[in-house]
Order: C-alpha cells, then structure tokens, then sequence
C-alpha cells in the first residue's frame, strides 16, 4: 500500500467490493447513482450488483447495448428485489447519442449523487481488409480517444445540473471516472489526438493516450467545480480478465509489452518514474498479477463514496487508496489538464464554464 495513500486504512489491493460497500453502505443508501458501461461480465456490472444491495435510491444503467442492460437489471433485481432502476441508452462513439442521453437525464426528476464513468474500449479488432473501420468514431475521432474521452467529457458536462444544482448551492456530487495504469504509455498528442500523421497510429499507444485524458479530465474537474461541491476521482482497477480485452490475441499482448519496456527505459533515461505497482515488467505478460472482478469494482466504490477522501478532489486511486504518485508518468500535470480540457471543448464543439 502507497505511503501516500489517505482512504480508509482497512481497504487494499485485496479488498473486494463487497467489503468496502459493507463499510461504506450508509455512504451508498438512498443516493441516486449513474453507472456506465454495464454490461454482463464488465467492471460496471460488478459495481450495480453490488450496489444494488446497498438501498440506494436509484440506479441508472446508462450504455449501448440495451438487451445487455436489460440482463444486468434483471440480474440486480432477482438480486435485491425493490431497488429502483432505470435504464439509458449511450452510445459514446457518437456524440449525437451523448447529447440525447444527456437530454434525457437532464428531465428526470432529482439530481443525480454518483457518476461513475465506467465504460471504455481497449485495443479494437481491426475491421475489413485495412482495419481503419475499427478506427473512427461516427463523428471522425479516433474511437479510442472518443469513446474512453470524449464521449465521457461531455456527457458529464452535459449533466452537471444534475450533480451540482442550478440553485447555486452545493449539492455535493461526485465524478468517477475509470482510467487505467496504461496513461503511462502515451501522452496525450494535443497536436494530432486523432492520429491522421501518416504511420503515426498504433493502437496500444491510442489506448494509452485515453487513459492519462481520462485522469486529466478528473483532476479538471477537481480544480473547476471544487467551489461548487463537487468531487472528481480516476482510478486504475487492476488488472483484471473482463470483457474488454476478450477479442485481444497473444501477439498483441508482445506488442503491449514491447511498448511498455520502452516507455519505462526513457523514463528511467530522463529520471522520471512510476510508483505504480503494475511497472514491474519482469511480472508482467504471461505473469499479470491479476485481481477478479470483485478486487477491481473496490476501488471504484472506494473512489465513488469514501468519505475521507473528498478534500483530495482531481486525484487518482488504485489498490483501493488515493496514489497521486501512480500517474507521474503522463497524467499528474494541472497544466496538461487545463489543454486537454480546452481541446476536449473545441472537439465536441461546446464550452463548459462553471
């Protein structure tokens, strides 16, 4: 466990979610809380199912494939019986879905405690002959980037009425969103996010740039609505065997850890490193020291509702602790926050000032 760790001493790399929303279940009850990305199998589904028996006051299943929704909620209510929830339909790869889905949360009645930014992509299967089917979203982002980032940046945005209230008053609200340890394997490329530099793509360098954007976009709005009440955590969950890397064959395992072993001897070159616990190469490929499912969705509840943690806004957990030092690499710079913030708004085309 980190030295700088600052949540509840009795949560850890071991911790499983059931544990910690046992301790933290008067922190769960009767909150109206938003999941993305919960589909059977996935990280999110962990987390409704447990949740769910923690009487909160409402849950919002929010993703893109409605029948795999519809299994999760029966799943949570075979589970808990009387929970109320409801579900959405977003698409994150295109914006005129996040704009309706965000329509649609912005008329239900109350606000909203908990967004949990669940839902991403990893390493797409390329498509057809050349595969750049598999690179773009509906609205020409590399989907990676849009899906992981974007699609998350202005959705949040587009619903923060319902986390901070329009009255002024602190609401008190909280922001999840799901990073990974992979920031540390590409900065954000604010010059060419899109990759379109001839031979420039690859797409573990393009799953790599999402993540530190996730952490970034956190601590942005850490720094931007701290006054207004509001809360913003990233967290890396682990390594952990889910769905998302299910179409992910061994070779591109090689070249994942190809990557890595060169992103970390030019750290280690121009004196920067990683405290993160998952760097150590030599246990990594074959060796991934992996959590289940159960380990993984602990430090998205730890992050979601803790409440020691609140006046550490913007910061980024793994291991069930706050770990600021994890994400050096890439992912710890305000002014690199306050860039990716301004491109992410001239992206989607829209200004968030709050």
């Amino acid at each position: 466990m980190s030295s700088s760790s600052s949540s509840s001493s009795r949560f850890g790399p071991s911790s499983t979610a059931d544990q910690v929303a046992a301790h933290l279940s008067p922190h769960i009850r009767g909150k109206t809380i938003l999941v993305t990305g919960v589909s059977p199998g996935s990280l999110g589904y962990e987390v409704v199912e447990v949740l769910g028996r923690h009487h909160p006051r409402r849950l919002i299943l929010a993703g893109r494939d409605e029948a795999k929704m519809a299994l999760t909620r029966d799943a949570v209510l075979r589970d808990t019986g009387d929970v109320c929830i409801r579900t959405l339909a977003l698409d994150l790869a295109r914006l005129e879905s996040v704009r309706g889905a965000a329509d649609e949360v912005v008329g239900m009645e109350g606000g909203i405690d908990v967004v949990i930014n669940n839902a991403g992509i990893m390493a797409p299967a390329a498509q057809g002959e050349t595969g750049e089917e598999s690179r773009w979203t509906v609205d020409g982002f590399e989907k990676q980037f849009g899906v992981d980032h974007l699609g998350p940046f202005l959705f949040t945005n587009l619903i923060m009425s319902k986390l901070i209230g329009r009255d002024g008053k602190k609401r008190g609200g909280r922001v999840v969103v799901v990073s990974s340890d992979g920031h540390a394997l590409q900065p954000v490329r604010f010059e060419d996010p899109n990759w379109t530099e001839p031979g420039s793509y690859n797409k573990w360098r393009a799953y790599g740039q999402a993540k530190p954007a996730n952490a970034l976009f956190a601590r942005g709005l850490g720094d931007r609505l701290k006054h207004r009440g509001l809360s913003a955590f990233s967290l890396h969950p682990g390594i952990i065997q889910t769905n998302l890397g299910s179409h992910i064959a061994g070779e591109d395992w090689g070249d994942l850890m190809a990557i890595k072993k060169e992103v970390f001897e030019n750290a280690a070159k121009i004196g920067r490193e990683s405290t993160n616990s998952n760097t150590n190469l030599e246990a990594e490929g074959p060796g991934f020291s992996y959590k289940s499912l159960q380990q993984g969705a602990a430090t998205h509840i730890v992050a979601a509702f803790d409440p020691s943690i609140v006046n550490q806004s913007g910061e980024y957990l793994q291991d069930c602790q706050v770990d600021p030092k994890a994400r050096e690499l890439f992912a710890n710079d305000a002014e690199a926050a306050s860039r990716l913030w301004a491109l992410s708004e001239e992206l989607v085309e829209q200004k968030f000032e709050y």
